[in-house]
Order: structure tokens, then C-alpha cells, then sequence
């Protein structure tokens, strides 16, 4: 489990066919001029309807240009629903412009595919239940939501409001999913590399679990109050068959529930798990029967099935401790309330522009041409202090948002206090590791005030259950190479695909990434003959935009 942390039918077009012997033309009046173009005007208006779908209000979601948006690669991709708006009905939308492609969407953090599924499903891609999803990643992202009881239980989300609210962390959005019905059959395929982790079974290759889930009720303070609860039918290595009630709450993460009575638990809705290593998945796809063409996929990978990396590990690395990556932390997280990831990428860069600064001047005082008192901690801090307004006023103009405290001079004085007394090494590894949003703005706990922080990541080693694996070049292609032989489009075709990026919280080797999603995408590509470059959409919140975050300067 991860660590919590906190997306036509063709219109028909009759060509008439008009005889061009014998045809006389004569001038136009003005009148029909004039009604000639509103003729045309309105024909236009009107194919454009019939392709897109009526064009809804500003507080509806949208696919009106969609079409015009999705043939340009490297494009933020729509936002399939407004997730700041007042509740609005979802209502469905024509599903011919979909009908000859696959769309590829592509986010940062994995909870964020629920807007893409749900507006796919509402849009007719996908049925609203009964989806099977093909989760290829190096976590399961199963565990369950803290605030379940927000969440719409056992029916389709009415709203973009309601799908904000299963949008809690990136490893409960399975789960939410599943109580709404929209999957029942959820495939987790593990990494090789994952030996140790308590997720799956030990050297269990395959492991499928049929489950029935509903709700029951707990005594609290001598009251009965709903909590969730599911039966589980385990095989086919290790056979049994268990009741438990949900135990996941702000001050308990059991996740193992407590035992109940089969009949204690009132069921809404079933499903299966199957939990496959990559090896059995080959196997699995090669019988023919495992899936099919048939089964409505919805295919899920995170780019962190390649490997899981510690992003923090390049302070570490230059010998920055702990308390220091935090006190730096904490002066960037009370300098500025981002508005969000257009705030996030200026504020990188102003942090970077500083950093490079105080490298310039130590390089300086290296090099003989400074006086000894402006190179010591006392001078250089002194030397930059008096930089404090002009930096506030670049910083207030890079940015949509504000600073969080009314005495901004202060709290960056305190940081370049800091920033000065460390090496060179040291401030390049932090200008290389950054500073970025705490978390996605899509992310229902998103909080507008001090959002920002070292970019380092919520897991350190020796500190955490997330297992920890740095791949190289040539286990990036075996993993390629397996995950072509996995998703053969002889044997089936997904009828939408997410990718996640999984970099912002800290999984993903960020100097790799760029590889392992050209690999991904390469392989869907050559899979899936519904798949094009032109049908591959970025998420507007992706860390660093489409091109990414390392190598970002």
C-alpha cells in the first residue's frame, strides 16, 4: 500500500452530386447574398452540433471541441468536468466522436483518472458499471477512502462535485470507484522487482478473490451508526472465506477490518480481485481466455510499475539533513499560497533563479575576486538581504496567487539565511529536487493556503512500508518488453487508457520518467490499433506540463 499522502458515429455527410455541363451562373442580389451565407451558417452550426455534441453551459461539463483539442498532441487535455462548480446534473453525450479511437490521458497523480473515467462512462465509452480494470503498477491503490461515507455508495456519481469527493488520496481511488459500481472485475498486475511487499501474496503468482460488499452497522457510544463491510472468497491457492467490517478511520488504519458475521453484513454490490504477477499476466493473456474483446477495459498504468525511487534522495546525497530539507520546506510552504500549477512551475523557477544567485556568488568568492568578510556566512547573508524587495516584487509578478503572511521580507530573509550556508552540491541538489504543490489541486483536501514544499517526496527509506527499487536502462526495456507481451490487442482492446505519472508524491524515478512513458506510449501504440499519437491528452495539472519536471531549468 502507498504511504497516504494525502478526458460519432461519423456524421453522415451527402455529398450531392451536381452537373456541371450546361450549368449557368448568374449574379447574386444582395438579399441572396445574405441569406446564402446564413443558409451556410446555420448548416455548419449544425454538423458542428451533430459532431460535438450541444455545447453546455459554463458550470456543465464539456466536450464541446473536443475533437479540435485531441488531434494536437502534447495539449492539455479538457477538463472532463469543473470540479470548483456548484452541483450540476451529469448528463450523457453523443458517443460517435469516440467511436474509431482509444483516448490516452495522462495525469499526475492517480486519483485524478476518476474525472476521466467518469466523464468517459457519461459520454458512452464505457458502460457506467460493470468495467474491468487492468491496474499495471507498482502499488495496488486499494485501500479504502477515510471519508467513505461522502462518497455516492452503490449508484453512478450525480455530479463533478461528488466525484471530487472519492478524489481523497492516490491509493483510495480503486475502492471509491468500485462502490459506485463502475468496476467490478479489478485486475492488479505486480512488478517483479516487489518481493517484499505485503500487498500480494508471498511468491504467489496469481491470487483472485470474489468479493460481496455492503453495509452494516457498529455500536458508537451506544448508537448505531452505517459502516462499510464485505465478504471475501479466497483461491484458488489458499482457500477461505472471511466477513469484515470496515476499521480505516482518521485515527485507525486497520486495514485488515474486524471479523463479522456473513450475515451481519447487508450487500449492495459484487465483484472480483485478481492479484497477478507480471510473469502469470504473459501467461494469463496467451490462453486467450483471461481477457477478451469483449470485456469493457479500462487500462490503468503507473509509471511506477518501472521502479520506486526516493525522491529526497538527492539532498541526502549532498549531505543535507533531515531538519534542514524541512526548515527550508517550511520557509517555502509559508512564503506563497499558489493558486495552482501555472503558480507551482513560477515559483520553481524563482526559487531556482535564487538558488543560482547565491551559486553565482559563492563561485565568486571561490574564485579570488570577493572580499573575504562578503564571502562568510555573515556577508553573504548580509549581501543578499539587501536583494529582499527586488525578490518579493519578481516573485508577486511570476505569480497568480499571494504571499501567505503579511511579513513575506522576513520569511524569505530566514530562508536565504539558510540557503547561504550550504555547499554548492548542496544547492544545485536542491534547485534539481524543487519546490511544488503538497498535492494535486484536483485533490479534495486541496487547500489554497500554504500548499507549497521541497518537492522531495512523503516517503523516506527505512521510514516507510513503500518498497523502494532504481531501476537502470536495461531493466526499464524488460519491463517494456513485458508489458507488450501483457497488453496484446489480439486477445483484447481497452476501451480507454490513464497513465499516471506518479512524480509530484514521490515514486516514479524522475530522471527516468521521460524513457518510461515514451516506452508506455510507444507500446500502446504498437498494440492497439485504436491508438494514435493525435488521441494522447495531458492533464492541465501535470507536474512540470506535458514535457515533465526533470531537466525542467
Amino acid at each position: 500500500m502507498r504511504q497516504r499522502n494525502t478526458s460519432g458515429t461519423a456524421t453522415e455527410k451527402h455529398m450531392g452530386s451536381f452537373p456541371t455541363e450546361k450549368m449557368r451562373f448568374r449574379p447574386l442580389r444582395t438579399l441572396e447574398l445574405v441569406l446564402l451565407i446564413l443558409v451556410l451558417w446555420a448548416a455548419c452550426t449544425f454538423l458542428l452540433w451533430r459532431v460535438r455534441g450541444p455545447c453546455p453551459g459554463p458550470r456543465e461539463p464539456t466536450n464541446c471541441g473536443e475533437l479540435a483539442r485531441i488531434a494536437k498532441p502534447l495539449q492539455p487535455a479538457p477538463e472532463p468536468l469543473d470540479s470548483t462548480s456548484h452541483p450540476t446534473p451529469i448528463h450523457a453525450s453523443p458517443t460517435h466522436a469516440f467511436s474509431n479511437i482509444t483516448p490516452v490521458y495522462i495525469v499526475e497523480e492517480h486519483h485524478e483518472v476518476l474525472k476521466y473515467w467518469y466523464s468517459a462512462a457519461n459520454k458512452g465509452l464505457i458502460p457506467k458499471g460493470g468495467n474491468v480494470v487492468l491496474h499495471i503498477d507498482g502499488h495496488s491503490d486499494g485501500a479504502t477512502p477515510f471519508e467513505w461515507n461522502i462518497i455516492p455508495l452503490f449508484r453512478h456519481p450525480r455530479n463533478s462535485e461528488e466525484i471530487t469527493d472519492m478524489m481523497q488520496q492516490n491509493d483510495v481511488f480503486m475502492v471509491a470507484a468500485a462502490m459506485t459500481g463502475l468496476i467490478t472485475r479489478y485486475i492488479w498486475v505486480w512488478p517483479p522487482w516487489d518481493t517484499s511487499d505485503g500487498e500480494h501474496p508471498d511468491q504467489v503468482d496469481y491470487q483472485r478473490m470474489d468479493v460481496r460488499a455492503g453495509t452494516t452497522f457498529k455500536l458508537v457510544n451506544g448508537k448505531k451508526v452505517k459502516e462499510l463491510c464485505a465478504c471475501f472468497s479466497t483461491g484458488p491457492i489458499k482457500k477461505e472465506k472471511y466477513c469484515v467490517m470496515n476499521n480505516i478511520t482518521v485515527d485507525s488504519e486497520d486495514e485488515s477490518g474486524i471479523p463479522i458475521e456473513e450475515s451481519a453484513c447487508t450487500f449492495r454490490t459484487s465483484g472480483i480481485i485478481e492479484i497477478v504477477s507480471e510473469r502469470k499476466a504473459i501467461l494469463l493473456i496467451k490462453s486467450g481466455k483471461w481477457l477478451t474483446h469483449s470485456d469493457n477495459v479500462i487500462l490503468d498504468i503507473d509509471e511506477d510499475y518501472y521502479g520506486c525511487e526516493a525522491a529526497v534522495l538527492p539532498l541526502y546525497n549532498s549531505g543535507l539533513k533531515e531538519s534542514e530539507i524541512r526548515d527550508i520546506s517550511m520557509w517555502v510552504q509559508l512564503l506563497v499560497c499558489a493558486q495552482g500549477t501555472t503558480d507551482e512551475r513560477s515559483v520553481d523557477n524563482f526559487f531556482n533563479s535564487v538558488l543560482e544567485s547565491i551559486i553565482d556568488f559563492k563561485q565568486l568568492c571561490q574564485s579570488g575576486l570577493m572580499q573575504r568578510d562578503a564571502c562568510n556566512d555573515k556577508g553573504l547573508r548580509t549581501a543578499f538581504w539587501s536583494r529582499v524587495p527586488a525578490m518579493l516584487k519578481d516573485l508577486q509578478g511570476r505569480i497568480h496567487g499571494h504571499f501567505c503572511r503579511r511579513n513575506p521580507d522576513f520569511i524569505l530573509k530566514m530562508m536565504l539565511a539558510k540557503l547561504v550556508t550550504f555547499t554548492t552540491d548542496q544547492l544545485r541538489s536542491l534547485s534539481q529536487v524543487g519546490v511544488c504543490l503538497n498535492m494535486s489541486p484536483k485533490t479534495l483536501e486541496f487547500n489554497h493556503k500554504n500548499n507549497m514544499r521541497m518537492c522531495d517526496g512523503y516517503n523516506r527509506p527505512n521510514d516507510t512500508m513503500v518498497v523502494f527499487h532504481t531501476p537502470d536502462v536495461e531493466e526499464i526495456d524488460e519491463r517494456t518488453e513485458a508489458m507488450e507481451m501483457i497488453l496484446d490487442g489480439r486477445r483484447f482492446a481497452p476501451k480507454l487508457v490513464t497513465i499516471c505519472r506518479s512524480v509530484r508524491d514521490g515514486y516514479t524515478p524522475k530522471k527516468y520518467f521521460q524513457k518510461i512513458e515514451g516506452d508506455v506510449l510507444s507500446v500502446l501504440q504498437n498494440s492497439f490499433s485504436k491508438i494514435s499519437e493525435n488521441f494522447i491528452l495531458y492533464d492541465s495539472d501535470l507536474l512540470g506540463g506535458p514535457t515533465g519536471w526533470y531537466g525542467r531549468h
